[in-house]
Order: structure tokens, then C-alpha cells, then sequence
């Protein structure tokens, strides 16, 4: 996954952070299961929900926000 070139300039702090993000939710999301994407099964992180893996399918590529969007100054 860092030889692509979405991935291939981050430092290897910043690849354990996101493998430990993804295994645990971080610090924020830690408190909720949902957001324990991976798991670490000797030494490999897999994603071991099948509903996780189809909707990361089905949303890679895509942009799925809004074509526009209202912005509002305060």
C-alpha cells in the first residue's frame, strides 16, 4: 500500500498512526467498536467486517459529497 502514490511520502510515524487508527479509532473514536475498521492478525491488518469492506468498495474512486454546497459567513 506505500508504493502507491496516494501513500508513498508518508513518513513511517505517520503510517502507525493511521495502522493504529484504523485498529483502534484513535483517540476520539476508541469509546465506539464501529470505528475499529482493521485487526492485527499476525503482524497483518485485515478488516475482518464484510459489511466494512463492501461499503470501502463501493466508495473508493467516488466522490460522494454534494455537487454544491451553501456557505455562510458569521
Amino acid at each position: 500500500m506505500r508504493s502507491t502514490d496516494c501513500f508513498s511520502e508518508l513518513s513511517y510515524i505517520e503510517w502507525q498512526w493511521v495502522l493504529e487508527f484504523i485498529s483502534g479509532g484513535g483517540q476520539t473514536l476508541q469509546s465506539y467498536p464501529q470505528y475499529r475498521w482493521a485487526i492485527n492478525v499476525s503482524g497483518t491488518h485485515r478488516v475482518m467486517s464484510k459489511e466494512v469492506q463492501q461499503r470501502h468498495r463501493l466508495s473508493i474512486r467516488t466522490i460522494s459529497s454534494k455537487a454544491q454546497m451553501s456557505v455562510a459567513f458569521r
